[in-house]
């Protein structure tokens, strides 16, 4: 591998803590390479079987709530693009997500391979996030509509959240850049069989909503978060079933 190209341990935490990706693997993990994650028929058996972990009722719930965990990977790539210029080094036959749990909650993590040869660039992970939800869509039936807000939520906390930090501040106006690049029309194709760039479609403005202090960015689809079969389980924070939006007050005229 290029040095020049590899990680530093500072970035390598950024990684592991933000985006769930782990550079040890130990020899009893479960999971499945990520290259079969574009395959549709072992992504429906992966769905059946990880089910029970993420405590969904349904293929459906499950195919969202997986989208809503490999988002992670597409997060981290771009933090490694936007923030240190590198691309995303990976050992294609080793690389996999690696199932987790946490409180409860099923949150995998991403090994990369222990040896990584492969510099993908962002469009290549780019490339790869769309076939991976094609192939979510036909196994489960999902609309992809759901799974690429999934997606994009992240994607724009990235962007609009971390990348605000000021560690990052010496590179922000690079990552806003990017951010603009990667939502631009010219990248539909990147994503698939799109005419439109699958993710500026969230790009909606934040209102005030009921019970928020914040402004909230309410997402046009539901997730199905609230259906996992698990005590606590609820809808997320920007769910368009649970966000009532704060009506503006009508300006009354003096007398």
């Amino acid at each position: 591998m290029d040095l020049a190209l590899a990680w530093t341990e500072e970035e390598k935490q950024l990684l592991e803590g933000a985006c769930r990706y782990t550079f040890d693997k130990a020899e009893d993990v479960y999971g499945m390479p990520l290259k079969d994650f574009t395959d549709e028929e072992k992504l429906a058996v992966f769905l059946e079987q990880a089910a029970e972990r993420m405590c969904s009722p349904d293929g459906k719930v499950a195919a969202s709530i997986l989208m809503k965990r490999y988002a992670f990977l597409f997060v981290g790539a771009l933090a490694s693009w936007s923030f240190f210029r590198k691309p995303l080094m990976i050992q294609e036959q080793d690389a996999m997500l690696i199932h987790s749990e946490q409180n409860g909650n099923w949150l995998p993590n991403f090994y990369l391979g222990k040896n990584p040869e492969s510099a993908w660039q962002i469009e290549e992970v780019i490339r790869h996030i769309g076939k991976v939800v094609e192939a979510a869509r036909k196994a489960s039936k999902l609309s992809n509509l759901i799974m690429w807000e999934n997606i994009a939520i992240y994607v724009f906390w990235l962007y609009e959240t971390v990348a605000e930090e000021e560690r990052f501040a010496s590179v922000r106006d690079r990552a806003r850049a990017d951010f603009h690049w990667l939502l631009a029309p010219e990248q539909a194709k990147l994503f698939g069989n799109y005419h439109a760039n699958p993710l500026a479609r969230y790009v909606n403005e934040k209102t005030a909503v009921e019970g928020r202090d914040a402004l909230v960015r309410v997402r046009t689809t539901c997730c199905f978060n609230y259906r996992l079969d698990k005590e606590g389980a609820k809808k997320c924070g920007s769910c368009p079933k649970g966000c009532i939006p704060i009506k503006p007050r009508k300006q009354t005229s003096g007398a």
